[in-house]
């Protein structure tokens, strides 16, 4: 996938997700197969399954560069934090830092809080991080990289635009579920100069700010998009007063996360497209059925890469299977390849 990309775009970034859920050994093939030029390593938090030295020479022996997370609702205190950006420079490959709020759960004390158990937020974090530069006390070659939200913040770009102005210079989105909607949040974040974008292979920018990296995922169930549906939605009441009054008027009960509203909307997307995966799994036989969760993956790959303000795809699976698409999607690229080499 990734040199089919490269020749739709020059110098595309193409980073594939380290999942902390799963065994490395399901997810060998997708890292060594799909050629990425970057690998996503997670905050690890108590439970989850350590990274190996072995496991990261082996990503690293492919010359992927590395996107460390740091996540502020695993940190216990600012100087944590600063130890972690420090600890980031000894790992030679590493190219950014993805800061990221979090949103864990747990913390009853705090349950009305938009950041539940978060102690730092994301640009409280690149604040420390500007300013241990300044200081000597991290290097200059490490990059800041953020998340950002299409599917809840509309055409606004207001939350990225903080984020920029803090020293954010790579922002990788969440999973897309409504292509206009992703488009016109690019355009809204495009137009605020928050993107920066080059106009072709003579480098040439139509803007400044940070480079956009899209993200895909590759849902094999209908549980799998409610897992996205709660993930990109969970943090999305402070935005949602209007629709969590209603909610509580017409059920009399108080909505947990924006996801409890959205799902009893039949026409938002991700929910059309929960009921779909529902409707294709009971109709489809098992074959035909991974054949069209394949396809899905692969359309949103190159919608991804299509919009001309993206600098490249992130993919996240979630899954043994979500990974073994990945894998499939560079063998599919591979085929390419033979018939272009084949007609020439």
């Amino acid at each position: 996938m990734s040199t089919m990309i490269r020749l739709i775009k020059p110098e595309t970034i193409v980073s594939l997700e380290r999942s902390p859920f799963l065994k490395f050994s399901h997810q060998r093939l997708a890292f060594e197969s799909l050629q990425c030029t970057h690998s996503v390593f997670p905050n690890i938090s108590n439970g989850l399954e350590k990274i190996g030295e072995e496991e990261r020479e082996t990503i690293a022996g492919r010359n992927a560069k590395s996107i460390e997370t740091i996540s502020g609702s695993l940190l216990s205190s600012r100087e944590e934090f600063q130890r972690k950006l420090e600890r980031s420079c000894e790992n030679e490959n590493l190219e950014y830092v993805l800061l990221v709020s979090g949103n864990e759960r747990g913390n009853e004390r705090s349950r009305g809080s938009f950041y539940r158990n978060q102690l730092l937020r994301t640009t409280e974090m690149l604040q420390i991080g500007r300013e241990m530069k300044r200081d000597g006390r991290l290097s200059e070659r490490v990059k800041f990289a953020v998340c950002a939200n299409p599917n809840v913040e509309r055409t606004s770009a207001e939350y990225l635009e903080n984020k920029v102005e803090c020293g954010a210079e790579l922002v990788i989105t969440q999973p897309f579920f409504h292509l206009e909607r992703c488009n016109a949040w690019v355009s809204s974040a495009l137009s605020k100069g928050l993107i920066d974008v080059n106009s072709g292979n003579d480098g040439s920018s139509r803007g400044s700010g940070a480079k956009l990296v899209i993200g895909v995922c590759a849902p094999a169930t209908a549980s799998d998009v409610a897992f996205w549906g709660k993930l990109v939605y969970t943090a999305s009441m402070q935005g949602a007063k209007d629709r969590s009054a209603k909610w509580i008027s017409k059920t009399r009960s108080t909505p947990k996360s924006l996801w409890d509203i959205i799902q009893t909307n039949t026409d938002e997307p991700i929910v059309k497209l929960m009921h779909e995966y529902e409707q294709r799994e009971r109709e489809m036989d098992s074959e035909t059925y991974r054949d069209w969760i394949f396809e899905r993956c692969e359309l949103n790959t190159v919608a991804a890469l299509a919009n001309e303000s993206s600098k490249g795809v992130h993919f996240m699976p979630i899954s043994k299977i979500g990974y073994d698409i990945c894998r499939r999607l560079s063998c599919r690229t591979r085929e390419f390849e033979q018939i272009e080499c084949g007609s020439n």
